[in-house]
């Protein structure tokens, strides 16, 4: 479960950091301190920023943004000036890129097979604009789900997390490669 964040904590990550994080991140941070997003066809547990205000927060929030992208700095081409922002289980990352005096509000996935960064959305806030239904397809790389709990209003279940996964596993077995300017399989014939 995330908590909510005071924005103190994000004034000192930006202070270690010497840059200001984008205001659509430290928004959704404040609100729902870590979660879970699905971006580029995978899902993505948010790192969290460290809350030291009490123990159990900071048993929460220990694997930080500063810790995970302290490790991930190891990595043959790591992206110079990028902040690890969340992972999907393997050595993938979501980043956010500094550039000159702040980090700019474009959310990349950095493939580190390939050491390429791909862009995903604008902002962080477009993470959470996607649907779960049939309705409009989300483009490519644009998540579908934010946050897995709190005191959102996107509650989201695990059920509902799980069934999202299994329709992805789905259309992968089905359709196979997925051509690059439809992300979920091909539409109604045009």
């Amino acid at each position: 479960m995330a908590f909510e964040l005071d924005e103190r904590f994000i004034l000192a990550v930006e202070q270690k950091l010497g840059a200001p994080l984008p205001y659509s991140y430290r928004r959704a941070m404040m609100t729902n301190n870590g979660g879970r997003v699905l971006a580029f066809d995978d899902v993505w547990d948010l790192h969290p920023i460290l809350n030291t205000s009490d123990r159990r927060r900071l048993k929460r929030s220990c694997n930080d943004i500063l810790r995970e992208t302290e490790f991930m700095s190891d990595w043959p081409s790591w992206p110079e000036g990028a902040i690890a922002i969340a992972s999907n289980g393997g050595a993938d990352r979501l980043v956010l890129l500094r550039v000159n005096r702040w980090f700019e509000p474009t959310i990349y996935v950095w493939l580190h097979d390939r050491g390429e960064l791909v862009a995903v959305a604008d902002v962080f806030s477009d993470l959470a604009a996607g649907k779960t239904s049939d309705g409009p397809r989300t483009p490519p790389g644009y998540v579908l789900v934010h946050g897995r709990g709190g005191r959102s209003r996107r509650r989201v279940t695990w059920e509902a997390l799980y069934k999202l996964e299994e329709s992805i596993r789905h259309r992968r077995r089905v359709f196979g490669a997925v051509p690059a300017d439809n992300a979920f399989g091909p539409g109604p014939a045009r």
